[in-house]
């Protein structure tokens, strides 16, 4: 649209310039004429940087809506909460509705088990502007479905397998109501049951070779 306007008012200012200095007698002063030429530029370039002005902040506000979306996870305290009580937080610091997608794919000693459909990307989280939504599950339910307790895993826990007794392949999604999307890179995490705590994996064996990069 910007591209078309553009183009008339070039048109415009030309066919007027040219008939006015195609007369037998002048309409137009040269004087009067540069003044013409002069705002005409001065307009075109007006335009121009009004559009991209007007292009960059809408971008951006669109962008920020979904790039200022976060999620937190946090345990409540063992004497509390002894059955493991994970508290997850996603936060909105845009002024746009946002939907989100919680994937979460829980192993216990590498089995997969399902914990319910609010965290394995079934149903959809609201979170409205400027606010956040807190939901939160128990590891013991998750321990529950290969026959074990919170205890029971305490005291198997070792140096050797702390990183595998219960472990979390975490995905988010994040859609606003204009349609833009993020979606963070899954993250492994480990509950560490004598530390009482969600652990982020910080490395992994992808068969990357420095020496051949």
């Amino acid at each position: 649209m910007i591209k078309v306007l553009m183009t008339a008012i070039v048109i415009s200012g030309a066919l007027t310039v040219y008939f006015a200095l195609s007369q037998s007698e002048p309409v137009i002063e040269i004087g009067t004429f540069s003044v013409l030429l002069l705002t005409l530029v001065a307009i075109l370039i007006y335009v121009r940087d009004t559009h991209r002005i007007a292009d960059v902040t809408h971008s951006r506000w669109m962008k920020d809506s979904v790039l200022s979306a976060t999620y937190g996870l946090q345990v409540r305290s063992k004497s509390d909460f002894p059955r493991g009580r994970t508290m997850f937080k996603i936060s909105n610091q845009s002024s746009l509705l946002i939907r989100v997608k919680v994937v979460c794919k829980f192993r216990v000693y590498g089995e997969e088990v399902h914990l319910n459909v609010e965290y394995d990307g079934t149903k959809t989280w609201l979170v409205y502007p400027l606010q956040a939504s807190i939901g939160w599950f128990e590891i013991e339910m998750l321990c529950g479905r290969k026959g074990k307790t919170v205890d029971q895993m305490a005291a198997e826990r070792t140096d050797d397998n702390r990183s595998h007794q219960l472990q979390m392949d975490l995905t988010v999604h994040f859609r606003d109501e204009l349609g833009n999307k993020r979606s963070l890179p899954t993250r492994n995490y480990f509950f560490d049951f004598a530390d009482w705590s969600w652990i982020p994996a910080l490395t992994l064996q992808d068969g990357w070779d420095v020496a051949n990069t």
